[in-house]
């Protein structure tokens, strides 16, 4: 790749003035590369005229082509044309969470790993949580991992509803899926088990769904970390399956606790109707004896 050109691009990229005579088209091969340059520079200066361009594109590109221009950039990193922090501009200034969620998977699954670990991206992606800069970004920081539905990924997130702001908190219980994961189900009612009282109605909604979109089944996933790993091993595979009632089995006691402490409006009812746990009555409460002698 010729740096010359390259630098060229970027000293354009750093040039508003210039980008209202570009077509969208060249907008997009600016900040493509540009995203490549800085993974490969880390250049501070690149990366804050990344921020400003992306912005430029968030007005004039449509969702669809931004979703093109990261799946070009995925492509670079993961086929070693540029480091991990190629992404890092979609992951900080990106708007829609379908697309900032799309960045993290892949951020957490090519990112190299650290002294072996696995987790080195998923970690990565929680401790940037705190310093998220809009509930957009929340919510596709952690959408992205859950749809990962590697429990190793999930176990990181646990507790992690407490750092979100409220809107994310909604735009997560939003998440559509295509599958069922069992990760994703427990992570689910441990969070429903400690929410507040704004969220409850839809985690219990997001919980709900979940045997429709999985179509009836659940699933146990582990992912490859990194995915491009040169080895034999695939990139995702299934170690487990159950149908959704039969899984619902092992989060009976915990979902019927929910239902029987729920107070109105109630939410758990629907729960367990859709994971086919049958409810336990509620038993009425006796009116309290008279004071003073015999209730006759």
């Amino acid at each position: 790749m010729n740096d010359a050109w390259l630098r060229d691009l970027a000293a354009r990229g750093r040039d508003p003035e210039a980008w209202e005579r570009l077509s969208e088209d060249e907008l997009m091969l600016i900040a493509y590369q540009q995203c490549l340059f800085f993974g490969a520079t880390r250049d501070g200066d690149v990366a804050e005229a990344i921020g400003t361009l992306y912005r430029t594109l968030l007005e004039r590109v449509p969702e669809e082509e931004r979703n093109e221009l990261l799946d070009r950039v995925t492509e670079a990193v993961s086929g070693g044309a540029t480091n991990i922090l190629a992404l890092l501009p979609f992951l900080q200034h990106e708007t829609s969470v379908a697309i900032l969620s799309r960045a993290a998977q892949s951020f957490a699954t090519l990112m190299p790993l650290t002294n072996g670990d696995e987790m080195t991206g998923p970690r990565t992606l929680v401790s940037m949580l705190e310093h998220a800069d809009s509930p957009a970004v929340q919510a596709g920081l952690v959408t992205g991992l859950l749809q990962l539905g590697d429990r190793r990924v999930l176990a990181h997130l646990l507790g992690a509803w407490h750092k979100l702001e409220p809107e994310a908190r909604v735009l997560i219980t939003q998440l559509d899926t295509p599958f069922a994961y069992a990760g994703l189900v427990e992570w689910l009612v441990a969070w429903l088990e400690d929410a507040d009282e704004d969220s409850r109605s839809g985690i219990a909604a997001l919980l709900a769904r979940l045997p429709a979109l999985g179509r009836g089944r659940v699933l146990e996933v582990m992912r490859k970390f990194p995915e491009n790993a040169r080895d034999d091993r695939p990139e995702i595979e299934v170690t487990g399956e159950w149908p959704a009632a039969e899984f619902a089995g092992r989060l009976e006691t915990r979902l019927r606790s929910l239902a029987q402490r729920e107070e109105s409006p109630r939410h758990m009812p629907a729960v367990l109707a859709a994971w086919g746990v049958t409810a336990v009555p509620v038993a009425p409460v006796a009116p309290a004896a008279p004071k003073g002698g015999d209730a006759s």
